[in-house]
Formats: C-alpha cells, structure tokens, sequence
C-alpha cells in the first residue's frame, strides 16, 4: 500500500485531505514494474494514464521501422504522471514508456477516474487541475527548448574561425535559457599539450576559481546536484567540455529535463566543431597555397 506522504509529493494531490487521498489509492490500481519493461508502446490504443509513486519511466520515440532504436524524450520520476492524453482525448500513444528501475506506478483508467469523480467532485476537480497546470507548464518547457535550439542551430550557418569561437557563441546562445544562477565554463580540447584550454567564462554568482575548472578526464552528465559536465567528442577523439554550475541544488526533475535538452544540444555542438576544424584547414591551405605562388 503506499504511503500517502508520498502520495502528497504528487503535483496532482496538492492540497488534498488525508481522507481524500486514502480514497484515491483505494479506488485505484498500484503495480509494480521491473526494469524495461513496457508500459505501452507507441501509436498502441490505450484509456489509462500513469502516476509514479516511486521508480523511473523513461518516454522514448522510435528511430527507425523495427523499433530498434529509440531516441529518449524524457525521464519521469517520483510524483511525475504520464499517458493523460489517452485519458483526456482518447489520443494514441505518442511514444513508448518503458521503467528505467523498478518502479511502483498508479495505474488509473478513463472508467475508473470518471467513477472517482462523479463520487468525490471536489477532488476530480482538483485532480483536473493539476493536470491542466502540469501540461502547461510542460507547454512552457518545450516552447522554451524550441527557441533555445532554433538560436543554437542559426550558428551552423554562420563560418566561425575556431572551434573554440563557434563554443563559445553557441553556450553564449544557450545561456539565457536557463533558468535560475549558474556559471558556465566553456573548454575546447588542446591536443599539443593534451589539456583543455578555456575559451569562454559567463559568472551570474560568487564561486570559489577552483570550482570554475575542469578535472583532467571530466565525465559527461551530473557530477553533484549543482554541477553539469558536458563532455564534447566525436569518434573518441576530444573536442572540448562545458561546465554548467547552478547557485542552488537541481531537483531530480530539473536534472533529467535538463540532460535531455544537454544531450541534445552535445550533438549539435560535436557535428559542427569538426565543420568548423575542417572550414579551419581549408582556409588555411588556401592561405598557404597563396603564400607559395608568390
């Protein structure tokens, strides 16, 4: 049975009496799923939608016609719902939900929740609510990434002398659309002497010049709950690293929606600081194909 102080860490249940939350998880199913498996898959039918009491769902879409590879969109965790629009619309399934770790998830039915609702309106409505209000704030969320990558993509178009001008422009782009403080550190990889050269520096807050460097092999991903490492390269070669550093601690939901934005814009950033390499090479043969002929 779950506890319902974790029930009240769900958006959706804030502000909901103990009464009404012992209702809820009376009127509704409680599953336990291993990890990957699928919950759905995508373009299936369904009329349930999900709610995650403690675990990981990560929401993927397919790449390619036998669903071999997936390109993951999100990762939901404690208190995070999802499969609304099925619920709500009666939509197919835009993408696939498979468990990351055992998890232990609500599982509530169209039927099911018209039937709560009908015996205990306030709730429903507040139930309503909440979805109405995570799905805008998700609206938010994605308009903002959108915007974001449309920024960084208008450097593509752009000649950049060096690998280390077109990073620099790119997390100067980047760099608004974070919410909150943070200090960004950007690094492009110097294969002479085998270290990494710093070649941008933005500071919203005071921190230590210890903290604002790199380690010699910094890893990709979260080091703590504050730091992000953005390792750059391409075929095992290193290109550079970034590091984003927020004043204040990243919740587990800001951290998987910002890896997933991060990943993203890796890719982007990898496949066009070898453009640039290569734009880099060429003009200077043709420099010194000049030089030669006079």
């Amino acid at each position: 049975m779950a506890d319902l102080e974790k029930l009240k860490k769900v958006s959706l249940f804030y502000g909901l009496s103990d009464q009404t939350l012992t209702d809820f998880k009376d009127h509704f199913k409680l599953l336990d799923f291993d990890s990957d498996h699928i919950i759905f898959k995508e373009d299936s039918e369904g009329d349930t939608m999900y709610i995650i009491v403690d675990g990981e769902v990560f929401i993927e879409k397919r790449l390619d016609a036998e669903e071999v590879e997936h390109k993951v969109l999100a990762v939901l965790t404690d208190g995070e719902f999802f499969g609304e629009m099925a619920v709500l619309e009666n939509q197919k399934r835009f993408a696939r939900a498979r468990v990351g770790r055992p998890s232990t998830i609500y599982e509530i039915r169209r039927s099911d929740l018209y039937e709560f609702i009908k015996k205990y309106p306030e709730s429903g409505i507040h139930f309503y609510n909440g979805i109405m209000r995570t799905l805008l704030k998700r609206l938010r969320h994605t308009s903002n990434e959108l915007t974001m990558l449309f920024d960084l993509c208008r450097q593509l178009m752009v000649q950049h002398k060096t690998p280390a001008d077109f990073l620099a422009i790119s997390i100067d782009e980047i760099r608004p659309y974070l919410a909150g403080k943070w200090n960004f550190n950007a690094f492009i990889y110097n294969m002479f002497n085998e270290e990494y050269d710093q070649c941008y520096e933005f500071t919203t807050y005071d921190q230590p010049a210890e903290e604002r460097v790199i380690p010699a092999r910094p890893v990709n991903g979260w080091a703590d709950n504050r730091t992000y490492f953005m390792v750059l390269e391409r075929d095992g070669r290193k290109l550079g690293c970034v590091r984003f550093c927020k004043e204040v601690p990243v919740d587990k939901a800001e951290k998987n929606n910002l890896e997933t934005i991060l990943n993203t814009i890796s890719y982007i950033i990898n496949a066009n600081i070898v453009d640039v390499e290569h734009q880099a090479e060429l003009a200077l043969l043709a420099k010194l194909k000049k030089a030669k002929s006079y």
